[in-house]
């Protein structure tokens, strides 16, 4: 066995527990009541980050939802340039992401574990959405079939050749050398 079939070979037995504890908890949180819940991610570089899990308990709910960024629980204000940190009953949010969590702690709780749910739905990702020019997307986990789908762009980097030829005279510059094909930076 090469080296590379034995690294594929770990990454499936890494996924296929990881996969085991994300089904645990999604029935957990169908019996809470929530039919979705999304992880919305980003990074480039050499890093990335996700959001707080969103709750959705409707597939109309759901529906409305989108793509955007995702959605941190403000915790704090701005004032004068300076965080002041909210008491937590005015921390504000609109997904359910405070209720989902805790759902997932009392299912930690009951199960001694510790899980955290955003970072296992993206630890799920295949394609490389932290580094060099990154990604972007959602995770959406399905609590009723026990499926997550992934929604998401892996940023590259392309370009347009253009070369032209500018004449010191004052006549009009040359700029019909410009490719018409789009041209990828090759990773």
């Amino acid at each position: 066995m090469t080296d590379y079939s034995k690294y594929i070979a770990a990454e499936k037995a890494t996924r296929n527990k990881l996969s085991e504890e994300i089904i645990g908890i999604a029935k957990y949180l169908n019996k809470c009541g929530y039919k979705y819940i999304v992880v919305q991610y980003q990074g480039a570089g050499d890093s990335g980050d996700c959001y707080e899990c969103e709750g959705y308990k409707t597939q109309k709910e759901f529906n409305q939802s989108r793509y955007d960024g995702g959605e941190y629980i403000r915790k704090c204000d701005w004032i004068d340039g300076k965080s002041v940190s909210l008491p937590e009953k005015e921390w504000v949010w609109t997904r359910q992401q405070i209720e989902v969590e805790n759902c997932i702690e009392k299912y930690n709780a009951m199960n001694d574990t510790k899980h955290d749910l955003p970072w296992m739905l993206t630890d799920l990702i295949e394609y490389d959405w932290y580094n060099n020019d990154g990604g972007q997307g959602r995770v959406i986990l399905d609590t009723e079939k026990c499926i997550a789908r992934v929604e998401g762009q892996q940023n590259t980097t392309a370009y347009f050749n253009a070369s032209e030829t500018i004449y010191l005279d004052g006549s009009q510059p040359n700029t019909s050398d410009h490719d018409t094909e789009l041209q990828w930076d090759g990773y």
